[in-house]
């Protein structure tokens, strides 16, 4: 098994969430949240500078903190 969507080795989105599926119980509650693609910038914003972003971090965290 492997999480590659093409020839060229790219993993998609659906192709990630599909993978996950395989180790996951049919009654448990999960989501795949695919955020790899805002993650890391290859041209310096105003809003956000070269490298890796850290979006969405501060958002899980929250979220974590309220489903514990």
């Amino acid at each position: 098994m492997k999480n590659i969507g093409s020839d060229g080795g790219d993993a998609g989105t659906i192709t990630g969430a599909a993978f996950l599926a395989n180790f996951v119980t049919e009654k448990a509650k999960w989501a795949h949240l695919d955020i790899a693609s805002t993650a890391y910038g290859d041209i310096s914003k105003p809003f956000a500078r070269t490298g890796a972003s850290g979006i969405g971090v501060r958002l899980f965290v929250e979220l974590a903190k309220k489903l514990a």
